[in-house]
């Protein structure tokens, strides 16, 4: 017959090689938690976001080729912070207000694929919005960019 203490010490010894093992794993999953909130944490800082310097459109057809230029300008200057069309489509629907930003709400529902297309977002969006009787195209101001060779479009070349 076995002496219970060995049982005990033997029972003893498992538990603690369990422990052992836990407390690798505990520790695994702080440093791979910590990488990942540092990932995060540079993710959401080179996010462009809105602020009340930001131009907003609600509305005006009038305003709609300024509003355009501003981002144009704000996309040049930008073009880390801008290198999917996605990010800019995003950054453009939370500049708008009012019937503007209305205007998105089913396309971002049904996961429109212009979400995903700036220039055929910005196409749809002047369908919608843009005075007809404005000589310069809106689409015009925000895919040029004097710093580029005629004909080239600031979206497509921070893609």
């Amino acid at each position: 017959m076995e002496d219970p203490s060995e049982d005990v010490v033997h029972t003893a010894q498992l538990l603690m090689e369990t422990v052992q093992q836990e407390v690798q794993e505990v520790k695994q999953l702080h440093a791979e938690n910590a990488a990942l909130r540092q990932a995060l944490a540079s993710r959401t800082t080179n996010f462009p976001t809105v602020s009340a310097t930001t131009p907003h459109f609600s509305l005006d057809p009038n305003k709609l080729k300024e509003f355009l230029d501003s981002l144009t300008v704000f996309f040049a200057l930008r073009p880390s912070q801008f290198t999917q069309d996605k990010t800019k489509v995003g950054y453009l629907i939370s500049a708008l207000s009012g019937p503007a930003l209305a205007w998105t709400t089913p396309r971002v529902a049904a996961d429109d694929p212009r979400l995903s297309n700036c220039i055929a977002f910005v196409v749809a969006f002047k369908q919608m919005f843009e005075h007809p009787g404005l000589e310069s195209s809106a689409e015009e101001a925000l895919c040029e960019h004097p710093a580029r060779e005629p004909g080239h479009s600031v979206i497509q070349n921070m893609v």
